[in-house]
C-alpha cells in the first residue's frame, strides 16, 4: 500500500473482509457436510476422508505451487497414510475369538440412566 491513500486502504481492507467471510462460510458448509456425512456411514470411514486433506494439502501445494516437503511433512503423510491403513483394516477385523460380538455399550436413556458416580 505504500503511496496509497485512504481509498487504497479501504479497497483493500473491504476485499480482505469479503474473503474472511467467504472462509467462514465454507467452514460452516464444511462443518454440515461432515455432520451429514457423519449421520450416513459410519466414522471410521469418515475419518479416513478428513485425513486424506491433511495429506493432500502439502502435497497439492509441493505440485501446484512448488512449495517444498520436508521430512517432517513426508513423515506426518506416511503416518496419517498409515493411520487411516489401520482404521480400514480393523474395521473389516473379526470383533472377538471364534466370531464371538461384544455387548453393545451402556448408553444414558430415561429407560437406562447412568449409574451416579
Amino acid at each position: 500500500l505504500a503511496g496509497g491513500g485512504p481509498t487504497a486502504y479501504q479497497s483493500t481492507a473491504g476485499a480482505v473482509y469479503l474473503v474472511l467471510l467467504l472462509a467462514g462460510l465454507f467452514n460452516v458448509a464444511a462443518q454440515i457436510s461432515l455432520t451429514t456425512a457423519l449421520g450416513l456411514t459410519t466414522v471410521a470411514s469418515v475419518s479416513v476422508v478428513t485425513t486424506s486433506g491433511a495429506v493432500l494439502a502439502p502435497l497439492l501445494a509441493h505440485l501446484l505451487l512448488g512449495d517444498p516437503l520436508n521430512l517432517i511433512m513426508v513423515g506426518g503423510i506416511g503416518l496419517a497414510l498409515g493411520g487411516a491403513f489401520l482404521v480400514q483394516v480393523g474395521k473389516a477385523a473379526p470383533a472377538g475369538p471364534a466370531g464371538a460380538s461384544r455387548p453393545p455399550a451402556a448408553s444414558p436413556s430415561p429407560a437406562r440412566p447412568l449409574p451416579p458416580g
